[in-house]
């Protein structure tokens, strides 16, 4: 058997160390592959939802700052919102019970206060965190290629209204294709770069989670005193949340798009 491998998907050469086929993505298992005969491959259909990175792209790409904040308020913006509904829940249950006689308001009353002392909390953190709450580049692309899909569009009506030549018709129908390819591409394109944020996150959060344990287990043993564990567990705790938050958000945002 020959030591060249091919992709058992597409028939590409490989090289040595690759771990995916650069032309369509499949994963390359350990193992000498012989090239398939052309005629038998049917290529996979590229999708936006499950894209395949390399290591060297996730390692290289950046997510800028003020999109990673973004995320992050988005994301904070959520999980304050749900915690809000769940005080105002559970004050509504209480009151039931004073109201149908079943508990006594006293024996509650430390409760409520404090209940509603955190819901006004939450409130102020909700109103500030809305502030800072910025449309997303992708939102932009999006309305960028609805517009020219819709001028397309209006275009065969004009073209009945007005009584266009054929030469006009066909110049500005070419120009507006052109356009619609364009704002499509780059919405496409941010897309790819969202995906692999996505990932960067994910891997980022795996390496924290992994420093959490490791730091768990040196204090475990003794390693480390407990005011230097609590002290590095806020550190890496803080980020790690804040990560979780981001990573749960740009998630979302992609099953959307």
């Amino acid at each position: 058997m020959s030591t060249l491998k091919y992709c058992i998907n597409c028939g590409n050469k490989l090289n040595p160390g690759d771990k995916f086929c650069r032309k369509c993505g499949t994963p390359i298992k350990d193992l000498d592959i012989p090239k398939p005969t052309i005629h038998t491959v049917t290529p996979p259909t590229p999708t936006e939802k499950e894209p395949i990175f390399s290591d060297r792209e996730v390692r290289e790409i950046e997510i800028p700052t003020e999109l990673y904040e973004q995320f992050g308020h988005r994301g904070e913006l959520k999980s304050t919102k749900e915690e809000m509904e769940k005080l105002s829940v559970e004050v509504e249950r209480i009151m039931d019970k004073i109201k149908s006689g079943e508990v006594d308001m006293a024996e509650y009353a430390d409760e409520i206060k404090d209940l509603k002392g955190r819901f006004a909390e939450l409130k102020e953190k909700k109103n500030g965190l809305e502030s800072k709450i910025k449309p997303l580049p992708h939102d932009a692309l999006v309305k960028e290629e609805e517009l020219w899909r819709e001028r397309l569009q209006k275009l065969d009506s004009v073209r009945k209204e007005k009584n266009l030549s054929k030469e006009v018709y066909q110049k500005m129908k070419a120009e507006y294709e052109e356009k619609y390819a364009n704002a499509s591409k780059k919405r496409r394109d941010e897309i790819a770069k969202m995906q692999l944020w996505k990932r960067k996150l994910e891997e980022e959060r795996t390496k924290m989670k992994e420093q959490l344990e490791v730091l768990e287990t040196r204090y475990a043993t003794g390693e480390l005193s407990e005011a230097n564990y609590t002290n590095e567990l806020k550190k890496i705790k803080e980020g790690y949340d804040k990560k979780k938050l981001a990573l749960a958000e740009l998630s979302e945002v992609l099953t959307k798009i």
